[in-house]
């Protein structure tokens, strides 16, 4: 696995590569290593980079990020407030990715999830208005 760390940053550059198999066969390999406890996927590839090609690709990659970041900004063992803080946090970094993040999350993630996300959020924006108004 050290040589593979070593290694692997070198074709991030395969993220933004024109042909799409090759896109998502980039995808699929950090979807692989995600499962190696030493080798970050963020490390070969930095989120800014995943998050552009989110925003700008065709559905079958952007399904692939999705499926890699999924974990990362809805996690499923976390509260509601978690849930809130991850979905600000997308926002922040590409608004444009967040948009379609979410979008394609229902594929990933259950009903029940996604409802608790939009409590989260409608518990948050009470809270906002109410310490505006006092």
């Amino acid at each position: 696995h050290p040589y593979l760390k070593a290694v692997l940053p070198s074709l991030a550059k395969s993220l933004h590569d024109v042909n799409e198999t090759v896109r998502i066969s980039f995808l699929d390999l950090l979807l692989t290593v995600k499962n190696i406890k030493t080798i970050r996927y963020w490390e070969i590839c930095d989120l800014k980079n995943l998050l552009s090609r989110l925003e700008a690709d065709r559905p079958p990659v952007c399904r692939a990020i999705v499926k890699l970041l999924m974990p990362s900004f809805f996690p499923n063992d976390s509260d509601k407030e978690i849930l809130v803080k991850r979905c600000l946090k997308i926002i922040e970094e590409n608004r444009g990715a967040a948009m379609k993040f979410y979008q394609l999350a229902t594929q990933f993630q259950q009903l029940s999830r996604m409802i608790e996300l939009m409590v989260g959020i409608m518990v948050s924006i009470r809270v906002y208005l109410k310490s505006c108004s006092a």
